[in-house]
């Protein structure tokens, strides 16, 4: 989980730096399997977590007993209760055993028991908010457990609400002091998973735009304390967008924060498509460069661009590998199923975020080049899904074809990269052709010709000659020789790499094939007759040698 506004993951530290919410997404986001060990107040616990997932648990100050869940839920009444406490006292058996035994209860209510059993546990653990943490890799769940897999999301929001107080959650809030905020794209696709109550997931519909936090927690409707804990939650799984103040959008019937000055909802005219009357669009004009007033860590390995924050380039970036296969509603960070204002608040928003005037004076061209992109294609997903004919045509193509099909076939939009890639190439912008062929050979990847130019450039735009490098280059050209047997230009390309190896018989046998499925590529013949000329010169050699002997 690579979030800016929180700490990386560490095997050991404090859980003052690094709360238990965080380390629990963290987990999932490794995908880890070991004992996370907690050390606080002179006591041990410990949350056993299996490919990502909380699912074991060691709390000695948790009182929630199976029988009691089972009594809760309705499963098993007093009788059997006290029945199965005397078993107990006499056999020393688990009383889930016992309660089967006895017919109280089938497997599916006792797994559901369990389950709910171990959720409590580990809730109250978010009680600790001082000690020291350690993670065991590897190390397995002690007997005689068994794995139960609980839910990250929900037994984060539920360990919050149980556990942290005004003043816990003030504290966890201090990173977005001075921000604005929205959820992600994220939590759009994963909301259901938090079990959060209708009224929590009406509320959050405010965080659609850009909210100052200050003001979404007095405009929630079941009070600060209850927005904060919606905040703190979504902040701790990294479903929160954070962008300066500047662009939060007022709250009805909230005052405004002594200080602010939102930005204003009206869209301008569009730039890239142009827009009609009815509909907004996003202009270039809208939305001035801000300077970052706090810099978050930089992505490893990153270059950063000049007046832009690290922030800023990683969402763009992620953004940018988003678009290329992303279905429409994705691209707007909405349900498939959102009403035509969803759409637009939504196009709006990310609209001002990803405006290319953002990053226009930071002299790196690839970061403009990307950010232009994603707006085009913002603004190309809004035309579509707010308009009813074009949604329902997109609608039919989705389930004539499927969402995947849709997602990751655009042979238009592949052409129009790979036109990009040509004229990149030609400009000797290796670079941007290596992206631009890339990009279409997701986009279309039954397509021969993109593959082999998105290797041919990835190779170029490295700039590693190594024979190690062109070997791998060949190995990659002649998967897809094989793939698209009808595919001049792997050929072509492979006759390159086989002559840079000095592998003269493959390079002829390559020329020969590339001839074969087009006899009129100049480039190709001329190769081929030159091949042909300097064999013959040899011969000849050979030839005279004899005769002088």
């Amino acid at each position: 989980m690579d979030v800016p506004y929180l700490p990386s993951f560490r095997a050991e530290g404090k859980l003052e730096e690094l709360p238990l919410p965080v380390l629990v997404m963290h987990m999932l986001s490794r995908k880890a399997t070991g004992m996370l060990y907690v050390e606080s107040g002179g006591t041990t616990c410990w949350m056993y977590f299996e490919e990502g997932f909380p699912a074991g648990v060691h709390n000695p100050k948790s009182q929630d007993f199976l029988g009691q869940v089972l009594r809760e839920l309705g499963y098993i009444d007093d009788n059997a209760f006290n029945q199965s406490l005397m078993e107990m006292a006499k056999t020393k058996r688990l009383q889930g055993q016992i309660l089967l035994e006895m017919g109280a209860i089938d497997e599916q209510k006792l797994e559901q028991a369990l389950g709910l059993q171990v959720a409590r546990k580990m809730s109250k653990l978010f009680a600790l908010k001082q000690g020291s943490f350690r993670f065991a890799e590897e190390e397995e769940l002690p007997p005689p457990q068994e794995p139960i897999r609980i839910n990250p999301f929900a037994l984060v929001y539920s360990g919050i609400k149980g556990n942290y107080g005004q003043e816990d959650l003030k504290k966890a809030l201090q990173v977005l002091v001075g921000k604005s905020c929205r959820f992600s794209g994220k939590f759009v696709e994963r909301k259901d998973l938090f079990d959060f109550p209708p009224d929590d997931l009406a509320d959050l519909e405010l965080l659609r735009e850009f909210r100052l936090p200050q003001e979404f927690v007095r405009g929630v409707r079941s009070g600060p304390v209850a927005g904060m804990m919606l905040l703190a939650t979504l902040m701790y799984c990294g479903m929160l967008e954070l962008e300066e103040a500047e662009f939060a959008q007022p709250i009805p019937g909230v005052a405004r924060t002594a200080g602010t000055t939102a930005r204003s909802a009206a869209p301008r005219q569009a730039v890239t498509p142009r827009a009609s009357p009815s509909q907004p669009a996003a202009s270039r004009s809208d939305v001035k460069p801000s300077a970052s007033a706090a810099r978050p860590r930089a992505q490893q390995g990153q270059r950063q661009a000049a007046g832009v924050s690290p922030d800023l380039q990683r969402k763009i970036n992620e953004k940018y590998e988003q678009i290329k296969t992303a279905p429409l509603w994705k691209v707007l960070e909405v349900e498939k199923d959102a009403p035509s204002e969803a759409i637009k608040r939504s196009f709006i928003t990310l609209a001002k975020v990803y405006h290319p005037d953002r990053v226009s004076k930071s002299g790196d061209s690839d970061l403009i080049h990307r950010m232009e992109t994603i707006f085009a294609r913002l603004n190309e997903a809004y035309q579509v899904l707010s308009d009813p004919n074009k949604r329902a045509e997109y609608e039919k193509r989705l389930a004539a074809g499927g969402d995947a099909a849709v997602a990751t076939s655009r042979p238009q939009d592949a052409r129009v990269q790979y036109q990009k890639g040509i004229v990149f190439l030609r400009k000797k912008d290796y670079k941007k052709a290596a992206e631009s062929f890339r990009w279409a050979a997701e986009l279309e990847p039954e397509n021969g010709e993109y593959q082999t130019w998105k290797s041919w450039t990835a190779y170029l735009a490295e700039g590693d000659q190594s024979e190690q490098r062109l070997l791998q280059l060949r190995d990659e050209l002649v998967g897809v020789g094989k793939k698209f047997p009808d595919c001049f230009i792997a050929f072509k390309q492979l006759a390159r790499v086989y002559q840079k190896l000095g592998d003269n018989d493959r390079y002829h046998q390559a020329l020969v094939q590339a001839n074969k499925l087009n006899p009129k590529d100049v480039e190709v013949a001329r190769e081929l007759r030159l091949w042909n000329m300097r064999r013959q010169k040899q011969q000849k050699k050979g030839l005279f040698g004899k005769l002088k002997r």
